[in-house]
């Protein structure tokens, strides 16, 4: 991909967009992580994940992970970007954001034949304005069509293979840690447990030297 550097001050305005596409996206985000937890709990989507033997707490916490590990990497890739003067680093989380439109987000408002999590920032939000940021961006020159097509390609294997991978590394890593966490709870449990029953045994000796002394 073209990562051509725009120096000057003939464009001044497309790191405003590029920042612009970032804010979108982190409130995109922002409205999945609040409403997935009552979507998990509807009734289709809970024979869903029966069918699949996945419980919804689990489901959760994955996305909740996958969701804040996306906002990083989009921010981390726009301040490249707009520090570098390269263009198609936000080029690419454009494209990304807006094949997540239509991929996911559409079909499953149309599915669910009513709200899906995350579409009123996806249509009102994401759409209008990672579009603006693309159009602009080829008809400046800062992307040509070669850099779009790029883009586009570069976001929809996001999409459609990151996506998975990314949920079923998030699903691996929290199981991991809720693990770990319950190990050192039933350790710190066990621990007090002795401390307990050594102090009971040492009011039990001293109660009953008191009592051959008396």
């Amino acid at each position: 991909m073209s990562l051509r550097r725009c120096r000057g001050s003939k464009r001044p305005d497309w790191t405003r967009r590029a920042w612009a596409v970032l804010a979108v996206t982190l409130v995109h985000n922002a409205e999945e992580l609040l409403t997935v937890p009552a979507a998990l709990r509807e009734p289709p989507v809970e024979r869903l994940l029966e069918r699949w033997s996945l419980p919804a707490p689990r489901v959760e916490r994955a996305f909740r992970t996958l969701d804040w590990a996306v906002s990083c990497a989009a921010t981390a890739a726009t301040a490249w970007g707009t520090s570098r003067r390269q263009p198609a680093l936000p080029g690419v989380l454009a494209a990304t954001m807006l094949g997540n439109v239509v991929l996911p987000h559409v079909p499953a408002t149309v599915r669910a034949r009513g709200y899906a999590p995350g579409v009123v920032t996806a249509v009102t939000l994401v759409l209008p304005v990672t579009g603006r940021f693309l159009a602009l961006a080829h008809r400046q020159g800062l992307l040509t069509r070669r850099d779009l097509g790029r883009c586009a390609s570069s976001g929809l294997a996001l999409l459609v293979l990151g996506l998975p991978l990314g949920l079923v590394l998030a699903d691996r890593l929290t199981r991991a840690l809720t693990l770990e966490d319950d190990r050192c709870r039933r350790t710190t449990s066990s621990r007090s447990a002795r401390t307990s029953t050594h102090r009971g045994r040492r009011t039990s000796r001293s109660s009953t030297c008191r009592r051959w002394t008396s």
